[in-house]
């Protein structure tokens, strides 16, 4: 059975400024063959209690660390699907969480880089890589239309569109624990009004930095490759002679069972 929760994105981003981000997950009695397991997973988790049949388990940020990620992961991977199953943001219930705790597991394990692009040339500003916010290998190559007005090399920010960009494309992932404590919101806020577009570092002080591949050659060694592909034929050809060897033989072999 698959959930679906339409809270607006904002009423859990206001909670999680008001009062911190606080992360519960509800299961109970269930007829499924890994009930038994799920259990033992939950009992031996910290932060778990058990009332009147509800197994709970209550985290703040700091408390999902790399020590019990894992076991997080197995435990929903067991129960989400359960009527019975339920996870809560401040109380606000939410879908489940496996994309964005699978996400927070790489944040673990290699840190703020892993928020950023995976090509490792480009971040963003407000340090989720799937914000959607100023994405694009190149400056040039960034739809500076969608965060704002364009006129000439210069890209007057509509920092409302930009929140609601940020709302459409991190919905899916605001069960990260690491999202909880971006404060994005505040991040846009202090953008500048306008923006470079062919120098955004310029007017952004945490652009990244992006190197300049238009001046950087690939470079073949034609000999090496030349003398590589010779050896790709004569491998080949070595295969085509054993083949035709062994074939010979076969037919003097029955050439001479016949005589």
């Amino acid at each position: 059975m698959n959930k679906t929760y339409e809270h607006p994105i904002n009423e859990i981003i206001n909670s999680i400024q008001a009062d911190g981000w606080t992360y519960k997950i509800e299961f109970g009695k269930s007829r499924s063959k890994y009930y038994k397991d799920a259990v033992e997973i939950a009992e031996q988790l910290p932060n778990y209690s058990l009332r009147k049949d509800i197994h709970i388990m209550k985290y703040t940020i700091n408390e999902i660390d790399k020590n019990i990620i894992e076991d997080l992961l197995n435990l929903i991977e067991h129960i989400h699907n359960w009527k019975s199953c339920h996870f809560y943001i401040n109380n606000i219930e939410v879908g489940h969480p496996i994309a964005e705790f699978n996400c927070y597991k790489g944040f673990l394990k290699e840190g703020n880089s892993y928020c950023f692009d995976s090509r490792g040339v480009l971040g963003n500003v407000i340090g989720c890589k799937w914000s959607g916010i100023f994405d694009g290998v190149f400056p040039k190559y960034i739809q500076w239309e969608k965060f704002g007005e364009v006129n000439d090399e210069t890209c007057y920010l509509d920092k409302q569109k930009i929140k609601n960009i940020a709302y459409n494309n991190i919905g899916a992932y605001i069960s990260c624990p690491h999202l909880g404590e971006l404060d994005f919101l505040e991040k846009i806020n202090n953008l500048p009004t306008q923006v470079n577009i062919k120098n955004p570092k310029s007017d952004i002080d945490n652009f990244p930095e992006i190197p300049d591949f238009s001046k950087k050659e690939v470079k073949i060694d034609e000999n090496n490759y030349i003398e590589k592909k010779n050896k790709n034929k004569s491998r080949s050809y070595g295969c085509l002679g054993t083949f035709v060897l062994l074939l010979t033989i076969l037919f003097i072999f029955i050439f001479f069972i016949l005589l």
